[in-house]
């Protein structure tokens, strides 16, 4: 929610020109602090992301009423990423494309796009501190050593508000996960992982190797070689994967991410630049809330007239 009125001038270094009402005496867009903006990001059902989408092709509704768009144009403040590593034992084969992969993700960033590293196994660990940085970002990514469990969606909360808590507002906030997506331990859920990322404005993007292991699961399980006990415990393993993989999707979704769930490592980084040119592509949509919200969750829909497009936005948010 913007929380001032911003002079025309800094409004359009930072955004360009806006959908809403002008004072023409004074030169001021004003954005009072019911505006509420909601980061969209659209990609052609064949692949690649839209450039041109309009105000026109929008809809967006509150609590099941539709709203008027005040204000429509790309996301072109800085960004603000955490990139969220699995460190557990699960994915030590992978250590070394995951690094390449992130490494790869890092070098597509703006001068002015911050990152902080934060590996996690049975608890969160920070690795590096926001930085612009990039040889201290590479130096660091290359230091990550796998060991431990795997604790997914406490690991993702404690980023959220240790990591965005103090950060300036106006910055584009993403956390960018990379897991197997089994969570062993953690004492919260996906949706209060979601919760957590809504109520700091900040999108979920996750890169899941879960589908190969559930994949080799699926073939020893399928093994008649193997004792049928053993091929119980694989084939629950594969399930128990495939709910995981569930509960991903949905954390994505209500946050306005996705997933992008590898059919092999090599597409690691295939991955990391998808999710670098989604960030780099989104709109920013802001409407005036037709009637007056009462405080807390408050559930957003948005979708395009256009066909042949997939849009997505976080599908809520929280009002103190």
């Amino acid at each position: 929610i913007v929380r001032a009125v911003v002079a025309l001038a800094l409004f359009l270094s930072l955004f360009g020109a806006a959908v809403g009402a002008q004072d023409q005496d004074e030169g001021r867009v004003e954005l009072t602090a019911d505006l509420v903006m909601v980061p969209v990001s659209v990609r052609h059902d064949t692949g690649g992301v839209v450039r041109d989408l309009k105000a026109a092709e929008v809809r967006i509704e509150e609590d099941g009423g539709a709203q008027e768009i005040a204000f429509f144009n790309f996301d072109t403040a800085p960004l603000d990423v955490v990139l969220l590593v699995d460190a557990s034992g699960s994915v030590s084969t992978s250590l070394e494309a995951i690094r390449q992969a992130a490494l790869s993700f890092a070098k597509q960033l703006g001068s002015e796009d911050a990152v902080s590293i934060v590996a996690f196994s049975d608890r969160p660990v920070l690795l590096l501190d926001w930085t612009v940085d990039r040889k201290a970002l590479e130096t660091t990514i290359r230091a990550i050593e796998p060991a431990g469990a795997t604790a997914i969606y406490g690991s993702l909360v404690a980023a959220v508000y240790e990591r965005f808590e103090r950060r300036p507002a106006g910055r584009r906030r993403a956390v960018v996960l990379l897991t197997d997506g089994q969570d062993t331990i953690s004492t919260v859920t996906s949706r209060t992982a979601a919760r957590a990322a809504n109520r700091h404005d900040v999108t979920v993007y996750v890169v899941s190797v879960n589908r190969i292991l559930r994949e080799t699961f699926e073939q020893m399980a399928n093994n008649s070689g193997i004792p049928v006990a053993r091929r119980f415990e694989y084939r629950s393993g594969a399930n128990e994967l495939l709910r995981s993989e569930e509960r991903l999707e949905g954390l994505a979704a209500e946050t306005g991410g996705r997933v992008l769930s590898l059919k092999r490592i090599g597409d690691l980084k295939g991955a990391y630049a998808q999710i670098a040119e989604e960030i780099r592509s989104r709109y920013l949509v802001g409407y005036y809330p037709s009637s007056d919200p009462k405080p807390g969750f408050h559930e957003i829909r948005v979708a395009t007239t256009r066909p042949g497009v997939q849009l997505r936005a976080r599908q809520g948010y929280y009002r103190e």
